[in-house]
This record gives structure tokens, sequence and C-alpha cells, in this order.
């Protein structure tokens, strides 16, 4: 596994949930130059494309572009990123059951980057699924 690739992977998170055009090119890159890598077919392919879909407000395609780093998302490379931001599609897809379940999953498996901001990020996003289903109690 190449060192830069959790800095390349939260990058490419950022400028996709950001809007920026250069995720979607940096990724495509990627690809070209390692088109039979596991790591870019199912961490950051999937990962960058969820955060893009996101980031332009559209949940259910961050969704469906997240089902195929499901397999990786609680490794080292992937560092829980794909649990959060599918968390985040289903919170903002009004799917706040969902929601709440992926970040508990997140918050049960900080093992492979336990300090990782998306683990700080994850009781606010439990707080925020728990109003949304109408459980402001818990």
């Amino acid at each position: 596994m190449p060192s830069d690739a959790l800095p390349r992977v939260r990058l490419l998170v950022v400028l996709g949930l950001l809007g920026a055009s250069e995720a979607a090119r940096m990724v495509e890159a990627l690809v070209e130059q390692m088109p039979e890598s596991t790591l870019v077919k199912g961490v950051i392919l999937p990962t960058t494309r969820g955060a893009i879909a996101l980031g332009q407000g559209r949940p259910a395609a961050a969704i469906e572009e997240l089902r195929a780093a499901a397999d990786y998302q609680t490794g080292a490379v992937a560092a829980l990123i794909p649990l959060y931001l599918r968390a985040e599609a289903y919170l903002r897809a009004g799917e706040a059951r969902k929601a709440l379940d992926e970040y508990r999953k997140l918050l049960a498996n900080r093992g492979p980057d336990p300090f990782s901001p998306v683990c700080a990020l994850a009781p606010l996003g439990v707080a925020r699924a728990l109003r949304a289903a109408g459980e402001h109690d818990q």
C-alpha cells in the first residue's frame, strides 16, 4: 500500500464534498495509472465518487457509489470514511434510522484509525439522526 494512500483518500473526499472538479479528474487519473488496483477500485474511486455526489446534494447517488467500498470501509486506507459518508447521505436523504445504524457501525469499528476526524464527527451525526428520528431524549 502506498504510504500516501490515506492522505490521498482524505484529500479527494474533501475536494469532492466541496464540489471541486479536481476531485473527479484526480480520481480518474488514478484509475488510468492503476486500473487493476484493488485500493483504487475498492476504496479511492467509490469513496471519492460518493463524496462528489454528496457534495452535489445527491444523497441517493452517494449511497449507491459507496456500496463498492463496503468490503473495505473499516480497513486502514478507507479509515471509516465510507461509513461516515454513507451515514451522512442517509441522513440527508431523510432516512434517519439507516443513518443512525451507519454512525453506530463507525463508532464500533474505530480500530483502523481511532483518531480519524470522522470518529470525532460521528457522535454529532448520531445526535442529528436521533433528532431526525424523533428521539430527542437519548
